[in-house]
């Protein structure tokens, strides 16, 4: 359901078992866990929140485009994403005894144990799905696999909805310009 939501809503395509890996925690035991996937995240974060405010704010010189990014990159900014989009409520992050599972109508006991997990973890999700959307295109196509996870980080975490890829004719534009502005286009012929 809520892959279906995501798809509605942004476009974005993430692999079912993907996703899964991404919302599941170590300390669940299973065979699967988010780890390797929010390290691929993180990457890819870092990558398109640098293009994002590369593009969005040409004025800005290198200390404040850092900044920016840095902003979109923290975990405080990722943990409130996950809130907003209630990640935490889907995350395994407890091993699974027969004595957790109700059947579908029963409720369970006030004694239940809730998943209480630290917010760095919290954060980790959405890198880790961030992760899960590149890997979905990335066997067929590395640009496909960018294109997926920018469009997924423009939804969730930046103020623009249009993705640093959507707008690489714009930036492309950008860069000429500021090349023919420069002289430096006689330099390189």
């Amino acid at each position: 359901e809520f892959l279906d939501d995501l798809y509605k809503t942004t476009g974005v395509i993430i692999n079912e078992d993907l996703f899964v890996t991404a919302l599941t925690a170590s300390s669940a035991q299973l065979e699967i866990n988010y780890q390797k996937m929010e390290f691929l995240g993180d990457a890819v974060l870092k990558c398109v929140s640098t293009t994002h405010v590369f593009i969005e704010y040409p004025a800005y010189n290198e200390h404040n485009l850092f900044e920016k990014s840095k902003k979109y990159q923290s975990n405080l900014t990722l943990f409130y994403c996950s809130q907003e989009l209630k990640l935490p409520s889907i995350l395994l992050a407890y091993v699974f005894t027969k004595n957790q599972w109700k059947p579908s109508g029963f409720k369970r006991s006030s004694k239940s144990k809730k998943q209480e997990v630290s917010h760095k973890m919290i954060a980790d999700l959405v890198e880790a799905a961030i992760g899960a959307s590149f890997l979905t295109f990335s066997k067929k196509s590395i640009n496909q696999g960018v294109q997926n996870s920018a469009k997924l980080c423009a939804n969730w975490l930046f103020e623009s909805k249009i993705s640093p890829w959507e707008r690489s004719n714009d930036l492309n534009n950008r860069v000429n310009e500021m090349i023919n502005k420069s002289g430096l286009d006689n330099e390189v012929n």
